[in-house]
């Protein structure tokens, strides 16, 4: 679990950090805040390692073309398009491990921290070096091809290697941490994560292809049937697939995801948004193996009583897992629910305010937050009291 993230020079951020982060992280402020830029920041750390992410798609590319659906201009991820110089991370970790690492114009990381001391040459005439890890580029399957890099001359040693592999080859040259790197490899596992928002659920299809055959497959259908059943009164019966074809003459058919009623079925392309963002929500957690799960406002098209059962089927879905999450906001009821249903050691709020590219992130703790709460203040605009 991601404890502490600082970051410099990504979107609108010149420089930024969120610290003592819980398991739940809720990201309120004005528009402009930083609040996407958090969690577009987090996600593309999952490019370390992969660069597909949860559904095949080019982790940087799609980052880079989020906002607006258009070619992707990488500049875009830079402070004010500055590219030339790296945006930097300094992340800290539950294991203990400070992670240190920079991402460059030509989409390739840089990890400094933690570096290695390795033993080159013959058994007695070795010299010791201290090296860290640059990518190169990724592999045929999508996986992050490394190498070691000397510290002080940037001298390339040895061969390339997956990520992956990283504990043997840093075996082969005797290196004297290795317990560095069995926590850098775990903590490498706490990346995987994708981001939900309103660009996601408009390409549901993309969805109905990447979890459902896995849902229906373990019978988690079940699940996510009676949470829509009690959240929005509904009386499905179970889920299908229908095939249709694109015009009458177009003999290739596709499939879209069946919900069946009591009377009849209705593809869920038909069904309002509300429960749409629900459904690709609730069905990523049940069919996607995922350490952060990053929501963009999940309060779009929800009507207020649905909150509750939205918190609470988060909380028992992610519980055994231990999901880590980020959730920005603008809808108090919202907020309450979420602090109603984690336990107060498991959820943080967090009030963001963005001024010539510094990044403040205020912690206020649950207790606070309801006092607040009961004063009156709001705690999604505490630039007007402070």
């Amino acid at each position: 679990m991601i404890t502490s993230l600082k970051v410099k020079r990504f979107r609108g951020i010149e420089e930024g950090e969120l610290s003592d982060l819980s398991r739940v992280n809720i990201l309120v402020g004005s528009n402009n805040s930083g609040k996407s830029s958090v969690l577009e920041a987090i996600n593309m750390l999952y490019s370390l390692t992969n660069e597909g992410g949860v559904f095949g798609e080019d982790i940087i590319e799609n980052l880079a073309r989020i906002r607006v659906r258009r070619t992707a201009y990488y500049p875009s991820l830079w402070y004010k398009y500055d590219d030339e110089s790296p945006i930097e991370y300094e992340i800290g970790f539950d294991n203990g491990l400070e992670l240190n690492a920079d991402f460059d114009e030509g989409r390739r990381w840089l990890i400094k921290k933690p570096s290695f001391k390795v033993k080159i040459g013959e058994p007695r005439r070795f010299t010791e070096e201290e090296v860290m890890l640059k990518h190169l580029q990724y592999g045929p399957f999508g996986d992050a091809l490394y190498l070691l890099l000397g510290i002080d001359d940037h001298r390339e040693i040895g061969k390339m290697f997956l990520i992956k592999d990283l504990k043997p080859e840093l075996q082969s040259y005797r290196v004297t941490n290795l317990v560095d790197c069995d926590k850098l490899l775990n903590s490498f596992g706490g990346l995987k994560s994708i981001i939900i928002g309103a660009e996601m659920v408009k390409n549901f299809a993309v969805i109905e292809k990447g979890v459902f055959p896995t849902i229906l497959q373990k019978r988690d259908d079940k699940k996510l049937i009676e949470i829509l059943n009690e959240a929005y009164e509904t009386e499905i019966e179970g889920l299908s697939y229908m095939p249709f074809s694109r015009e009458k003459e177009d003999k290739r058919e596709e499939y879209a995801l069946l919900l069946m009623l009591k009377d009849y079925s209705v593809r869920i392309d038909e069904l309002g948004d509300g429960v749409k963002h629900a459904v690709a929500i609730l069905s990523i957690i049940l069919g996607v193996d995922i350490s952060l799960l990053l929501l963009e406002e999940p309060e779009m098209h929800q009507h207020p009583k649905t909150f509750s059962y939205l918190a609470k089927s988060l909380s028992s879905l992610t519980a055994k897992a231990k999901t880590q999450m980020f959730i920005t906001t603008h809808n108090l009821e919202l907020i309450d629910a979420f602090l109603d249903t984690f336990k107060e050691e498991d959820v943080s709020l967090y009030h963001l305010s963005l001024r010539d590219g510094k990044l403040d992130a205020r912690k206020i703790e649950t207790p606070d937050a309801k006092v607040l709460d009961d004063l009156g203040i709001d705690v999604r605009s505490l630039e007007r009291y402070v």
